[in-house]
Order: structure tokens, then C-alpha cells, then sequence
């Protein structure tokens, strides 16, 4: 599977950005349903299997998120970022030492996020 590199605007709001990265085609399909994802940057491959994914997926963002993203509990995960479901069409990487460095802390906290919401719902 492909990796990428995106922004996420937290509920929409431009001024609330954070920078993620080593996320998939998958996990940004269900990234923009709460958020605005865009800027995506294809930074290599991972050797997950789509089934891998679907589990890791279910991990960070809850069973239910995932089912209403991508349907039945063996329905496909497409790779590819698709240019009609409203994700800009992604671009290679240049990344520098800095940008590693700031998106790797971005995605830490972006992640502990993601943990707080999905417990929240969890006990809604």
C-alpha cells in the first residue's frame, strides 16, 4: 500500500492544521469525513495487507468509523486516491530533515487525538 504524507484541518478549521504523515489512501477517506484533508504528498509503500490496514484502521479509529467508510467487514480498500472523491491528486515528496522531524510530532499528536476522540465516542 502507499504512503502519504497530508494536512489536516481539524474539523475545518484552517486555523487548527496538523501535519500527518505515513498515513494511507484508506485512512484519509476516513480522515475527511470529520476533516479537511488536503496538500497529500506520496512518501513510499508499506508492506501492510489490506486486511493489516482494515485492523489497524479499526485500532485508531473504532470498528464503527471504518464499517461506515468502506462498508462490510471484507469489502475492498482501494489503494489510490480518488480525484472524484474530492482528495487533491497527490504529489512526490521533497522532504527535508525539518519537515520529518515537525510531521513526525504533528502525527504523535495528531494520534493521541484521534485516541481521545475515539473514546469519547466510544462512551457516547
Amino acid at each position: 500500500m502507499k504512503l502519504f504524507s497530508c494536512k489536516v484541518r481539524l474539523k475545518g478549521n484552517a486555523l487548527d492544521e496538523v501535519r500527518k504523515s505515513g498515513v494511507t489512501s484508506a485512512e484519509i477517506k476516513i480522515l475527511n469525513v470529520a476533516h479537511d484533508v488536503d496538500d497529500i504528498v506520496e512518501i513510499g509503500n508499506t508492506d501492510r495487507s489490506v486486511d493489516q490496514e482494515r485492523e489497524r484502521l479499526e485500532g485508531v479509529y473504532g470498528e464503527r468509523a471504518v464499517l461506515s467508510v468502506f462498508g462490510a467487514p471484507k469489502a475492498a480498500i482501494s489503494d489510490e486516491i480518488e480525484a472524484d472523491g474530492g482528495e487533491p491528486a497527490p504529489r512526490k515528496a521533497r522532504r527535508t530533515r525539518e519537515t520529518v522531524e515537525t510531521s513526525d510530532m504533528a502525527a504523535a499528536a495528531f494520534a493521541a487525538s484521534a485516541a481521545l476522540s475515539a473514546q469519547a465516542d466510544a462512551l457516547a
